[in-house]
């Protein structure tokens, strides 16, 4: 099966734009790899905004790529939690960054939002709109 193949009415089939999907996923994971690893200047001056950011951050990426791979969804799981773990590591090695275990905290808190959202409604929103855009963009397709 081709990443072209029309997924199903009930969106359990495989996504006709895979390959758009998975470049807003890679652009997502870029903007936090830099956001973690560049210095970008003062710390912000509310207390624990960066706790929030962090647990926002895990839950949209978890939850895009078990959208966007569904079967996959433990995989991409265990991949956030490395990639927040290898980044909170990686920011030790700067001499701007530290190494924050609170920050894993909150990212792990991320993840398994991410995972919950995957098993309400919301799980369908990337199929839906897979759906939408391919119908418009060939119409004969569906």
């Amino acid at each position: 099966m081709n990443n072209t193949s029309p997924a199903p009415a009930g969106g359990t089939g495989r996504l006709r734009l895979l390959h758009w999907w998975f470049a807003l996923g890679a652009a997502m994971m870029t903007f936090v790899i830099a956001g973690s690893l560049f210095n970008v200047g003062p710390p912000v001056p509310v207390t624990g905004i960066d706790k929030v950011q962090h647990t926002l951050a895990y839950t949209a990426m978890t939850w895009w790529w078990g959208m966007v791979q569904p079967r996959r969804k433990w995989a991409w799981a265990l991949a956030m939690l490395a990639l927040g773990g290898g980044l909170e590591w990686a920011q030790s090695l700067t001499p701007y960054r530290h190494m924050d275990w609170v920050d894993m905290i909150y990212n792990t808190i991320g993840v398994a939002a991410g995972l919950l959202l995957l098993w309400t409604p919301a799980r369908h929103i990337v199929p839906w709109l897979d759906r939408q855009i391919s119908d418009r963009l060939d119409p004969g397709a569906s």
